[in-house]
Formats: structure tokens, C-alpha cells, sequence
């Protein structure tokens, strides 16, 4: 007997016998295969993917099928397995996932903190320095780098550094002028296209 799926994880899990979250699932589903196959060829079941929405006979229905169960729909209780329906011909109440209640929490505090990162007056300006903000960009840049130098970084993107420009808005410096060329504020773009050798940080 052979069965075709077009999910190559659920396949693989049909192989394994780890302890892994849901896999009480996979339990039941060698349980009813051996009380399904046939004796003949040594109760036998191969397993092969199948590519999906090629036409495949079933693989269509059973992908609708799936997507329902996603949603958190359910079969008719007389189509359900026996091991999924409980003495009264209901279905069971399967166990909540901790994976699945984890993935959830992060996908909603990732979406409340991008919403709140938006509504910040800070949003406009990390724009500015980082078209791809937010995300992983810079953690990729620095990745690399001394825990200092990545400071350092921070600080010329985003202009918070002590240079009198940025001193002088926090009433930190009397003036935002350059102390070198006393001519121009001292930016960052001053800082670096200058570099007058007067100056540390």
C-alpha cells in the first residue's frame, strides 16, 4: 500500500521517534496504520512526497481539508478516526501546543512592538539611517564586531555621540560648533569628511 503527501516535514516525522511537541499526533497515527493495513506484504505502508496543486487525485482535497483544521475547523465526527473520537462519538479535545501558544505570542508581541515603533517620533529619523529599519540589517553588520566598535556604530548612525552638535540639543555643550575649524556645527558628516586631528573619541 502507498500513500502520497506533498509535505516532506510530515513525511520525516513518520520516521522519527523523538519526544517532540506533538508527537503524541504521530503516536496515533502509527497506531490506526497498524490497525488498517492489511496483513499481506508484512503491513507495509510507503510513504512518498508528492509535488502539491499539480491535480494529483485527493491532494487538492486534502489540502482544503487541512487548511479548515487550521482555522480551527473540524471534520464530521463519523469521519474522524477512532483514536480522535471519544466513547460518545465526539470528537476529541486534543492538547494545547506549547510550541504553537509560543509561536503565537511572539508573532503578537513582534506585531505590537512594530506598531508601537511606528507610532514613535524616533521612527522618521532610524528611517533615514536605515531604509530597511526594522530589521536584522544592522544586527548582521555588527554581528562581528567588539561590543565598543558596535557602540561606536550606533552612535555615528544615529548622531547621539558626544560631538557638539548633539551636546549642545541636551544643553551638554555651549555651542554646536566645531572647536577645530570654528566654522560649522559638528555633525557626524562633519566629523567624518574633516577628521581634524584634534579630535578623539
Amino acid at each position: 500500500m502507498a500513500l502520497g503527501a506533498d509535505n516532506q516535514a510530515a513525511i520525516r516525522a513518520t520516521l522519527a521517534f523523538q519526544s517532540k511537541p506533538g508527537r503524541y499526533l504521530m503516536d496515533k497515527f502509527h497506531d490506526d496504520l497498524r490497525l488498517l493495513l492489511p496483513a499481506e506484504n508484512d503491513g507495509k505502508l510507503t510513504v512518498r512526497w508528492s509535488a502539491g496543486h499539480i491535480g494529483t487525485p485527493g491532494n487538492e482535497q486534502a489540502d482544503e481539508q487541512a487548511k479548515k483544521a487550521a482555522q480551527g475547523e473540524t471534520s464530521d465526527p463519523h469521519l474522524l478516526p477512532a483514536s480522535l473520537r471519544s466513547p460518545n462519538d465526539t470528537p476529541l479535545t486534543l492538547p494545547t501546543s506549547k510550541s504553537a501558544i509560543k509561536q503565537v505570542f511572539r508573532t503578537t508581541t513582534n506585531r505590537e512592538a512594530g506598531t508601537a515603533l511606528e507610532n514613535s517620533p524616533r521612527y522618521a529619523k532610524f528611517k533615514e539611517i536605515d531604509p530597511s529599519f526594522p530589521s536584522n540589517h544592522f544586527n548582521k553588520l555588527a554581528d562581528d564586531y567588539p561590543r565598543k566598535h558596535a557602540t561606536l556604530l550606533i552612535q555615528l548612525r544615529t548622531g547621539h555621540i558626544p560631538l557638539n552638535k548633539h551636546l549642545h540639543r541636551i544643553s551638554r555643550s555651549p555651542s554646536p560648533t566645531c572647536p577645530a575649524c570654528e566654522e560649522r556645527e559638528e555633525s557626524v558628516h562633519h566629523w567624518i569628511q574633516w577628521r581634524h586631528l584634534t579630535w578623539t573619541l
